[in-house]
């Protein structure tokens, strides 16, 4: 007994001084060693494989994301295209807040997918939805099957590139911008074709052109309706009325005074003339709020926010640009007091469909006093109501769901038609298919319907 006794206590110690008795142990602890071996080999092949295919797509992505077009692109307009769909982030460094790059493809818009996030936050978002709806809606504007691919530049910001004074287009090709100088200034040297406005999209896409239908509460009718039951023009305050923040410095010289600003020109008028004109700032910005600071409040005028419904509390309500094109225009033709129009510095697409005196009173920062009097004369009201009728039926056909992409679709069209001009003589084609082509390989499956 004390003999095996030993030997187990051998065994267990590894005292390996008798063989025969644990031979069989050390075959089966060999085995298990090599099987372990065997497993670990198969564990290791296994990373590695794995980690070769992660590298390679990483490198892949790296190689994407880290794309830019070669230098021998000599067409700016394409190097530029390419230069922004081929980054990951839309926002791009420069004097513009972005370049927003698109393609148009057999009555599609194409974007992005990396940009799409940015997209549906910004205001061309509005332009996108527009351009989807009238796309899949306009067979008669564009035929699919003869429809080319169009790379497509629009502008998010509120600059166009163009310089009204000096005639000085800053940006050397066609591209879609919310505004354009107005005709005062000349044609043919500012490229920028303008888009449908977004405020007009978001504030009236609800607006349905079933306007005699039992769909009446979402009508234009029952808008002006509602506007005349609030706001009866006999209870209407004998004003022209204005509110609005400092903005105008970033289109004017900087070292300007606060004098020289055009709507602080505006509220020194009110100052001058309260009876007939009540302007006033509801904000300081864009530096100026230096001019409460130093206690020279009394060269201006301070006031509450007014909600714009409220405005229709008066006859006439007043509309000037701010740092570029007064995006509120259109929404003032849809109420039921006159507007007052300072001549502007930019203008939207369908500022000529509109005529002085017809839909909308035309003044100067020289001669809106005598325009608020003529305005505000009571032998003058059947005149001004007829403005005002001649305004709402003019906001009644053109805001509606279905005519806001048709027009988009037709800005589309001249944009093309700029583009098509600008370079029809460059061997466009032939350098547009390369272009596109190589951004097709380096971006992949991220070109995408742009449906943000």
């Amino acid at each position: 007994m004390k003999r095996r006794s030993r030997q187990v206590d051998d065994v267990e110690h590894h005292n390996y001084s008798d063989p025969d008795a644990v031979l069989p142990e050390k075959k089966c602890r060999r085995t298990q060693k090599l099987k372990s071996i065997f497993l670990l080999l198969a564990v290791v092949a296994v990373i590695a494989k794995t980690s070769s295919a992660w590298m390679s797509t990483t490198r892949t992505t790296a190689v994407r994301l880290s794309y830019a077009p070669p230098s021998n692109v000599t067409n700016q307009f394409l190097a530029t295209f390419e230069k922004v769909m081929s980054s990951p982030d839309l926002i791009l460094p420069g004097g513009f807040s972005a370049y927003v790059p698109l393609i148009l493809e057999d009555r599609k818009l194409l974007c992005r997918g990396s940009h799409k996030d940015v997209l549906s936050k910004a205001r061309s978002r509005a332009y996108i939805e527009m351009l989807n709806k009238g796309l899949d809606s306009s067979e008669d504007l564009i035929d699919k099957d003869d429809s080319p691919s169009v790379p497509i530049i629009l502008i998010e910001s509120d600059e166009s590139g163009c310089h009204n004074h000096i005639h000085l287009d800053q940006v050397p090709f066609p591209r879609l911008t919310w505004h354009v100088p107005p005709p005062k200034y000349g044609t043919g040297w500012c490229q920028a074709i303008s888009m449908t406005g977004y405020e007009s999209w978001n504030s009236f896409r609800y607006m349905h052109s079933y306007h005699d239908t039992w769909f009446f509460d979402y009508t234009w009718d029952a808008r002006f309706t509602n506007n005349e039951r609030k706001y009866p023009w006999k209870s209407k305050i004998g004003k022209a009325i204005w509110r609005g923040s400092t903005t105008g410095r970033t289109r004017l010289e900087h070292n300007i005074t606060f004098d020289e600003l055009s709507r602080a020109k505006l509220v020194k008028k009110s100052m001058d003339r309260p009876d007939i004109i009540d302007a006033a700032f509801t904000s300081f910005v864009q530096g100026w709020e230096v001019v409460l600071d130093e206690g020279h409040s009394n060269q201006t005028i301070v006031s509450r926010h007014v909600p714009f419904g409220a405005l229709m509390k008066y006859r006439a309500i007043i509309d000037i640009d701010g740092n570029s094109w007064s995006s509120r225009f259109t929404k003032l033709l849809c109420t039921n007091s006159v507007v007052i129009k300072i001549d502007p510095e930019y203008i939207e697409h369908f500022y000529a469909d509109l005529e002085p005196m017809i839909h909308y009173v035309p003044a100067s920062l020289e001669n809106i006093t005598e325009v608020a009097e003529y305005v505000l004369d009571n032998n003058n009201q059947d005149e001004m109501k007829a403005i005002v009728r001649s305004a709402n039926s003019w906001c009644k056909g053109f805001n509606t769901k279905e005519q806001l992409p048709k027009d988009a679709v037709s800005q589309l069209m001249k944009y093309e038609t700029a583009l098509m001009e600008a370079y029809n003589e460059s061997g466009w084609d032939e350098d547009w298919r390369i272009v596109q082509r190589r951004i097709r390989e380096n971006i992949g499956e991220d070109l995408v319907d742009c449906n943000v």
